[in-house]
């Protein structure tokens, strides 16, 4: 949120290639403290004091002791809805890649926008989306069950909002609809991961939430790219890549229909 109008403003002022070595100053900040304030053991910790080592601990114990002897780790692969939660989580993620690497090109170079304002424009999705980030969060603690509603509403919300950026009229009205599409990706983020741990055994969630992780993030790698080459090859024209977009957003809002239909 706070990097892509920072970012445009030293393309505009120093060139692209200034752009790579702020990236790069600022890499090293999250570097320093993960080298100096992190360990890998809670003991080794210098800024938890005993009561909260010994918390910690048992916790791990207690987890250990209530795994069950001899339960297969990867159980959860046999089951459906694991796999349709993977599915949606992997079209959000490819809606959300392929909308942050596109965004600020789409508002140059499709709608026109000069350097400061495509900045700012940019951003607002963002803004939006931390919003419903954490309201979506707070409503989806109150909800017993059947969570699966708030991902329906974000990925159909999500492909309406860019369908709607690529079909308006004008300018403002386009980089709305696109700040509502992010925004709406936000409303699904945290039930994910609620949902999947819901259905999979405590002892695997690890297991389970880096399959799903990793299945999401090698497969929205290529969407840029994929979205690039549907635009190169439609005359520079933005609508087919987006509406790759938009259908990532049908197909993973119809999984997450198929668990909230069927209530579980």
């Amino acid at each position: 949120m706070i990097a892509i109008p920072l970012i445009t403003a030293v393309v505009a002022g120093a060139g692209w290639r200034a752009s790579f070595f702020v990236l790069v100053l600022l890499s090293l900040i999250p570097l320093t403290l993960v080298w100096f304030f992190t360990s890998d053991e809670p003991r080794g910790s210098r800024f938890a004091n005993a009561a909260e080592v010994e918390y910690i601990e048992a916790g791990l114990r207690a987890e250990q002791q209530a795994s069950t002897p001899g339960q297969s780790s990867f159980a959860f692969l046999r089951d459906m809805r694991y796999w349709l939660i993977v599915v949606a989580f992997l079209c959000s993620a490819g809606m959300f890649w392929g909308v942050l690497a596109w965004l600020p090109a789409y508002l140059k170079t499709a709608r026109g926008f000069s350097w400061a304002q495509m900045g700012s424009l940019a951003t607002l999705p963002y803004v939006a989306g931390v919003v419903t980030i954490i309201i979506a969060g707070i409503v989806a603690d109150r909800m017993q069950r059947n969570k699966a509603i708030l991902p329906v509403i974000a990925l159909f919300g999500a492909a309406a909002g860019i369908w709607a950026s690529v079909h308006a009229a004008d300018n403002t009205t386009s980089a709305l609809a696109m700040t509502a599409a992010i925004a709406s990706l936000g409303i699904g983020l945290a039930t994910y991961w609620t949902m999947m741990q819901a259905i999979v055994a405590k002892a695997s969630v690890g297991v389970a939430a880096g399959v799903m992780n990793g299945v999401a993030s090698l497969g929205s790698a290529g969407i840029p790219a994929l979205v690039g080459y549907l635009i190169a090859s439609n005359g520079g024209s933005f609508t087919a890549g987006l509406s790759f977009l938009v259908a990532l957003g049908v197909v993973g809002g119809l999984c997450m229909l198929v668990l909230f239909v069927t209530r579980r």
